[in-house]
């Protein structure tokens, strides 16, 4: 009995639409890829309920026939394909014809669209990979994709969908890897009626700024290289822009967004030196070059491109972004244009005045060493004029600083302790104990510190907040907001008090009395970062992880001078803690040298 049979269309198109259609942000993607093909110069994107409900992407492109609508939604049909040759010649996105045919099979489509070139347009409905109608409607030129109701024939994949949150999250990112690199067109989202983004044409830098945010626009630095293999341009974001967070990294090749680690690790190369260990730089950078050079077709997503000239790109990349830091951070510009005069006070010698040698006069008797009460060299240098009591004045500091010091007698009242601290590189606090040297990490100190005490306060629900008289509004993106839109019950509880602005940002009208302004957007951008990188932790994480945060940002760091009561009360505070050797983490905060070790360490050899 034969036991291979081909299958029929409808599973075969399930098959790879879970290859393209992984999640609503791939149909975004691919409507939006095929918009921009048709030459569109406006593209609007609503979607309703993360894209679950509906995804509807609208263009002013143009349009097709009736025959090439009804086409579009078959397997493998394109326009773009004609002979295994125009595989290496590709110059637009969408090309494998299978988009369309894998959204109609896990949803219900309808396309609406219409040619230049006709007086009535086209409306196809497809629900589940079959057709259900098609008749002629009035439309305007252009298309217009419906997709509603998606995975409805696939309940197991619309149940491991993430949060609305999280999908449109998703959605965001694809559209605007498509935005950024299209300048020249107009793109609107919509999300449940509510307006996200509104992009009018302009250039490159100005759709980088109405995107990420005005804090971009003091804080690029432009790039371009040209060569035979490749032209490289864009823009890169000055090293005091660096973030922790990661997502304002851009490649783009020959107008298609990508993910290329090799060409990361040149950029991060170019910044060695410049950044502070952790921090990754922003850059927006598209790279032009022969389409036979570089193979798309090697990912279902078309995200990850194989270069025929890989390294030699790697070092043209590298070369010409330490050549643009190099002219920002290290090449001060020169204006020569404006001249300026400089008045010098100079006395020319009168005439027939005779010319000497500079000479210099030497007392060759004086002796540094004399102790005679005034030399010849001392007569002749400037008195300097005289305190009086100079003298007592010194006696009474030492005796001032002895009295300073901090003495605890013993029960006994015949031992007496002396509590010394000592600031070691401004990272560690050095004191003695009855065993020996004990050496306390002052930062992780002080973190174990404010994490045991924020837990007690969270427990008990009363933990201070600061009105500020000016408001505070940090110029986040909108993939930050998105984020803080998640916890913002989180972060109510801890004290902050934030409201949305007209422009989708944030801003601040009080913070945690523990924090300064400037600490809490940086207690903020890494509850961002936590929130990105794991977006579906559970709420016990999430709060162990605003805890850590918290403290982490309002503990004293490392280069910051402490006094001698402010050690002392640092070391009081940790051992009233219930880890006092450990952070929460595991990291270790106390180390102590015995005297024998230290006794052993003078005997060594």
């Amino acid at each position: 009995m034969n036991v291979i049979q081909q299958l029929p269309d409808s599973i075969a198109n399930q098959i790879a639409a879970g290859e393209v259609v992984q999640r609503p942000s791939s149909v975004v993607k691919e409507l939006m890829e095929n918009s921009v093909d048709a030459g569109a110069t406006q593209i609007k994107v609503v979607i309703c309920d993360a894209g679950k409900t509906l995804i509807q992407v609208s263009d002013n492109g143009c349009g097709m026939s009736e025959i090439d609508a009804r086409m579009s939604i078959e397997r493998h049909a394109t326009s773009k394909i004609r002979t295994a040759e125009d595989l290496y010649r590709i110059r637009t996105l969408g090309f494998r014809g299978e988009a369309l045919a894998s959204i109609a099979s896990v949803s219900n489509l309808t396309i609406v669209t219409r040619r230049a070139d006709f007086e009535v347009g086209t409306e196809i409905q497809v629900s589940g990979g079959i057709i259900k109608s098609q008749s002629a409607v009035a439309s305007a030129v252009g298309s217009v994709f419906s997709v509603k109701n998606l995975f409805f024939n696939l309940p197991a994949r619309r149940k491991f969908l993430k949060s609305d949150q999280t999908e449109f999250r998703h959605i965001t990112d694809e559209f605007i890897r498509v935005a950024i690199i299209n300048p020249s067109i107009g793109f609107t989202l919509y999300h449940n009626d509510q307006l996200v983004f509104d992009l009018p044409p302009g250039s490159i830098k100005q759709r980088i700024i109405n995107i990420m945010g005005r804090g971009y626009d003091e804080n690029l630095i432009q790039i371009r290289l040209s060569s035979p293999i490749v032209t490289i341009e864009g823009f890169l974001g000055k090293p005091r822009f660096a973030k922790k967070t990661g997502g304002d990294q851009y490649f783009f090749v020959n107008n298609r967004f990508m993910r290329h680690p090799f060409f990361h690790r040149a950029v991060m190369n170019a910044y060695e030196g410049l950044l502070a260990e952790g921090y990754v730089p922003a850059y927006f950078i598209s790279f032009t070059v022969e389409p036979e050079t570089i193979d798309v077709n090697i990912h279902p997503t078309k995200t990850e491109i194989k270069f025929e000239y890989e390294r030699d790109i790697f070092q043209m990349l590298q070369s010409a972004v330490k050549e643009s830091l190099g002219k920002f951070s290290f090449l001060p510009s020169i204006d020569f244009e404006n001249s300026f005069e400089t008045t010098l006070a100079f006395q020319p010698a009168p005439k027939n005045h005779p010319i000497s040698v500079p000479e210099i006069k030497i007392n060759p008797n004086y002796n540094p060493f004399k102790s005679s009460p005034q030399s010849d060299y001392q007569k002749s240098t400037t008195q300097l004029p005289t305190l009086p009591n100079w003298g007592a004045s010194l006696l009474n500091f030492e005796n001032e600083t002895k009295s300073e010091q901090l003495v605890i007698p013993f029960e006994n009242g015949n031992e007496v302790f002396q509590r010394a601290f000592i600031q070691i590189k401004k990272r560690y606090i050095l004191t003695s104990v009855k065993s020996g040297l004990m050496i306390i990490d002052q930062h992780r100190a002080h973190f174990q510190i404010l994490y045991e005490e924020l837990n007690q306060s969270l427990s008990m629900g009363n933990i201070a907040s600061q009105p500020l008289m000016f408001p505070l509004e940090p110029d986040f993106d909108f993939i930050t907001v998105s984020a803080l839109e998640d916890i913002s019950e989180e972060l109510t509880n801890l004290g902050f008090k934030l409201s949305r602005t007209e422009r989708n940002n944030f801003q601040l009208t009080a913070i945690p009395a523990m924090l300064t302004p400037e600490k809490a957007v940086q207690f903020l951008e890494k509850m961002v970062d936590n929130v990105l990188n794991s977006p579906e932790a559970p709420v016990d994480v999430l709060k162990e992880q605003i805890v850590q945060n918290l403290a982490a940002v309002s503990a004293v760091s490392y280069g910051e001078t402490l006094s001698a009561e402010e050690m002392c009360e640092i070391n009081d505070r940790l051992f009233s803690c219930n880890s006092p050797s450990l952070t929460c983490d595991g990291k270790k905060i106390i180390q102590t040298l015995t005297l024998e070790e230290i006794t052993e360490l003078f005997n060594k050899p």
